[in-house]
């Protein structure tokens, strides 16, 4: 409840989650595009790279290994021309810094493969149900599996969000399900988090 509470985590994280699954969009589209045989037409700060938006974090815990798992729902779309592609997603990642602290980032971040019941099935069953006046079935949970994002052969440690020259990060880690950090921040008009 603390990190949804709080508005400075919840963007910072919904940026971070973007920026991890924006790497496997771009994946999937320089596979559809034929990348590996011609290279890739586009970069990711052009206008016709995969835009990942997550409007929302539903919920945020802590598993026994003390990893946090982030769940919630993104907006995708592949190119700029391409129909926008609403899916659920659930990340599972431990959060650590680098450059002494100046940029934070996701440490070996695994995304599930989720199954759930789509909506119009539901409204189907719902339907069914109604006219032979049988009682609703709940709705199933989802079902997930963890996969690792990145290519243990390709990590970079170069990745993460800038806090800003005036920033740190002391210590960052998750302990007793509860996500724990010390910060050093240099408050000046006009430069905080690099505005």
């Amino acid at each position: 409840e603390d990190v949804s509470e709080s508005f400075l985590l919840d963007a910072n994280l919904r940026r971070l989650v973007a920026r991890v699954l924006r790497l496997r969009v771009r994946s999937l589209r320089d596979f559809a595009d034929g990348a590996v045989f011609y290279g890739r037409a586009w970069k990711m700060t052009s206008a016709t790279a995969p835009v990942v938006e997550v409007p929302k974090l539903t919920k945020v815990e802590f598993d026994a290994q003390d990893r946090m798992i982030l769940t919630g729902r993104t907006l995708v779309k592949t190119s700029p021309d391409a129909p926008t592609v609403e899916q659920a997603f659930k990340l599972r990642c431990r959060i650590g810094t680098r450059g002494g602290g100046q940029f934070i980032r996701l440490v070996e971040p695994e995304l599930a493969l989720v199954i759930e019941c789509p909506q119009s099935w539901e409204e189907s069953v719902t339907e069914v149900c109604n006219t032979l006046t049988m009682p609703i079935p709940d709705r199933p949970e989802p079902i997930y599996s963890f996969f690792p994002i990145y290519s243990p052969f390709k990590l970079e440690d170069s990745k993460g969000f800038d806090l800003g020259p005036d920033n740190r990060i002391k210590a960052i880690y998750v302990k007793d399900g509860a996500l724990r950090f010390e910060m050093r921040a240099v408050l000046r008009p006009g430069r905080f988090l690099g505005n």
